[in-house]
């Protein structure tokens, strides 16, 4: 019985509509509606490096004129990503966010990070050493530690600072990561002397010393 019932014809049921009358109505008043003119954007007759505003597209139709030249620089706070080439540039960049910093206003907050970072090396050596561990190995260690905390410091550098310090490392210390054990080595440094430079942080030549910022 239950397989003659199956077999046999029934009327396809009624369907109905997924939305409801009311909302279906509203979408239809809101897809009928007139458009919102919005008008034209032209630069300001003001002096200056001034931001557009809306006019009355009627009255300056067909105006147009120069746009004003960029002052805006990228946050670098924004950046991330990118592994390194031998001159120490990114080869990307990730930006996550659209704010912008005017040039005339560097935000030191990354920097700030970054000696903070620098400066918690000297207890972790000094405990080192507490430990028996010989000064060869303490310095290599904080040395190697401070070039991977440059890296991740520079990731987040504004490309038009890295502009300056890549630059200034390369002329300075051939490399543009700063300078490399066997540069102080070469240069009569101990390895007590590296090992206190590794949480010394630099920069004084281009406004970066600590107390400078």
């Amino acid at each position: 019985m239950l397989e003659n019932r199956a077999n046999t014809p029934h009327v396809r049921p009624p369907t109905f509509g997924t939305i409801a009358d009311s909302i279906a109505r509203l979408i239809e008043a809101a897809n009928n509606a007139p458009g919102i003119d919005l008008g034209i954007l032209l630069p300001s007759d003001s002096a200056g490096d001034q931001p557009y505003q809306p006019e009355d597209a009627q009255n300056n139709a067909g105006q147009s004129g120069q746009l004003p030249p960029a002052t805006g620089q990228l946050d670098g706070a924004c950046a991330t990503g990118g592994d390194r080439r031998a001159d120490g540039s990114p080869t990307a960049q990730i930006w996550q966010c659209g704010s912008v910093t005017q040039k005339n206003e560097i935000d030191y907050s990354i920097r700030h990070e970054y000696i903070a970072a620098l400066e918690g090396l000297k207890d972790k050596g000094a405990l080192m050493l507490a430990f028996g561990l010989s000064e060869e190995f303490v310095a290599r260690k904080l040395h190697a530690e401070r070039r991977s905390i440059g890296v991740k410091y520079k990731d987040l550098t504004p490309q038009y600072m890295l502009d300056k310090i890549y630059p200034r490392n390369i002329e300075k210390y051939g490399d543009p990561l700063g300078p490399s054990v066997d540069y102080l080595r070469e240069r009569g440094k101990s390895w007590l002397d590296i090992i206190e430079s590794a949480s010394r942080s630099g920069g004084r030549d281009l406004g970066l010393g600590k107390d400078q910022i």
